[in-house]
C-alpha cells in the first residue's frame, strides 16, 4: 500500500504503521501553543526533504520533526569511554 502525498512523494504504508495523538497523564497532550502532537512510526519515505516540503504544506501542520532541509553537522552522544575511559559526552562531527 503507498499514498501519494504532494506531486512526486510516495510514502508506503506496512501494518507497522501508526499514528497517535500524543498523550500525558492519560489526556491528550496540548501544547504551550494549544497544538496537538501526532506521531507517526513505521513510514517507509523514499524522499525525506520532499517528504518535508510537502508535509509544511498540508493545513494544520505547524512543525515537523523530520529535519531533512536542515540537517545536523554534529552529534552529542552519551558515551562510557569519552574523556579517557572516564564517561561523558562523545562529539562527533560529520
Amino acid at each position: 500500500n503507498s499514498a501519494s502525498v504532494g506531486s512526486q512523494v510516495s510514502v508506503s504504508r506496512s501494518c507497522s504503521d501508526t499514528a497517535t495523538l500524543r498523550q500525558k497523564d492519560g489526556q491528550t497532550l496540548v501544547t504551550d501553543n494549544g497544538q496537538h502532537l501526532l506521531d507517526v512510526h513505521g513510514l517507509q519515505i523514499a524522499d525525506a526533504a520532499q517528504f518535508e516540503r510537502d508535509l509544511n504544506q498540508w493545513p494544520g501542520t505547524v512543525t515537523n520533526g523530520i529535519f531533512a532541509q536542515q540537517r545536523a553537522h554534529m552529534a552529542l552522544v552519551a558515551s562510557a569511554s569519552a574523556n579517557n575511559g572516564a564517561g561523558g559526552v562523545k562529539r562527533i562531527v560529520y
